[in-house]
């Protein structure tokens, strides 16, 4: 694996992940902890879920997410849209709930 330095925001963060992706969805996952009550209440809709993470997410973080494997703050640094990120952060967290379900549901 190998080690980025991942920023967005005021948001650091240095981890190692098997591609840049990866990388850029932990940030994005640990910026968006706090919302995991809003997951993991089965009265909300998807769609109220992927609108308070996009709120959330928009807030905590910049409009892109920087990566680098040299630091922070690098002119060279390959950049991802937030947007998109949190998208495919619902769509996982979503994901993961439903097996998740499925599994309990299966006892």
């Amino acid at each position: 694996m190998a080690k980025f330095y991942v920023q967005s925001g005021n948001r650091k963060l240095v981890v190692s992940a098997m591609d840049s992706q990866a990388a850029a969805l932990w940030l994005v996952h640990r910026s968006l902890d706090a919302l995991m009550p809003v997951y993991e209440n089965a009265d909300y809709s998807p769609e109220y879920r992927c609108e308070m993470a996009l709120l959330l997410g928009l807030k905590q973080l910049g409009n892109q997410v920087y990566l680098s494997q040299r630091g922070f703050d690098r002119q060279d640094a390959e950049s991802m849209d937030v947007f998109e990120l949190i998208q495919v952060w619902h769509q996982l967290t979503t994901a993961i709930l439903r097996l998740q379900a499925d599994f309990n549901s299966a006892d």
